[in-house]
Order: structure tokens, then sequence, then C-alpha cells
């Protein structure tokens, strides 16, 4: 991380603004299914009903809305999904542990990184970092306890 840091100071970074739903799927199979049914669901009611609808994550509330992302920030498989988007285009299916994303790209963009504090800054991207593992984990944690919990009803 400290690395990306330095190499940040010196470049323009591409930056994206993005919106994402989460998914997951019981079985693998049942993904192209899943997704045909979350895309047209987003042709018809656009992208941010359909997050608050199909999307687990965190930002379905606000309609999968994520925010201005460094380009730095993102894994290599994501940003290799997303850089020749344009925008208002949207991701296939992205396997992450914990699901699928499907990102969209609301805007893009060319920054200077200007950063002040060399330390604030690194331990914002580890407290990010850590954020996201632990959103990952927590939704497997959920899928598992999904897959293994039985209800009984009874009259």
């Amino acid at each position: 991380m400290e690395n990306k840091l330095k190499k940040q100071k010196k470049e323009m970074i591409d930056v994206y603004q993005i919106s994402e739903i989460l998914f997951n799927v019981e079985k693998k199979s049942d993904l192209k299914d899943a997704y045909n049914k979350i895309k047209t669901n987003i042709d018809n009611n656009g992208f941010q009903n359909t997050a608050k609808i199909y999307s687990l994550s965190n930002t379905a509330s606000s309609g999968g809305k994520v925010g201005w992302v460094n380009k730095n920030n993102l894994s290599s498989s994501i940003l290799n999904e997303i850089k020749n988007l344009k925008i208002n285009q949207h991701s296939k299916p992205i396997s992450i542990p914990g699901g699928y994303l499907i990102l969209k790209i609301e805007d893009k963009k060319k920054e200077k990184t200007e950063i002040k504090n060399f330390e604030e800054e690194l331990n914002k991207l580890i407290r990010l970092e850590k954020e996201r593992k632990l959103n990952q984990f927590s939704i497997i944690h959920f899928s598992k306890v999904k897959k293994n919990t039985e209800i009984i009803y009874e009259n």
C-alpha cells in the first residue's frame, strides 16, 4: 500500500465515480439467470432502483452509490473489467469473495493527487481495505448461515 501511495504522488490518476450491485447465487449455474433478471430490471427500472432491490451491499439503500474511487484502490480484476466502460455503462458480473459485483461507471476523470499527510493517507487506505475485507467476510458468513439454516413451519 505504501508503494501504491508513493506512486500516486507522481502521476495523473484515473478516478471513477461508481455504483454497485452485489449479489449472490446458490449455485454457479444460476449466475446467468440471476444476471439476466438483474439486467432486465436495470433496463426497465434503472440501476439505482435495481440496486435497492437486489444488492446485498451496504450501499443498496443509496442506490448502490459508492462514490469516487481512485484506480489504485481497485483490484486488478475489477479495474480490468471497468477500464474500458463508457459513462453510464455497467459491467458484467465480476466474481469477488462473497458474491458477484456489477459496477456502473457514473463518471470518469483524471486527477493529480495531492498528498499532504502521507501517514494519514496510508492509514486511510489501510482502513478502507480492512472495511472491504470485513464486508466480504460478512457476506460469505451470511451466505453460509443462510445455506445451513432450515426453517420448519408447523401448524
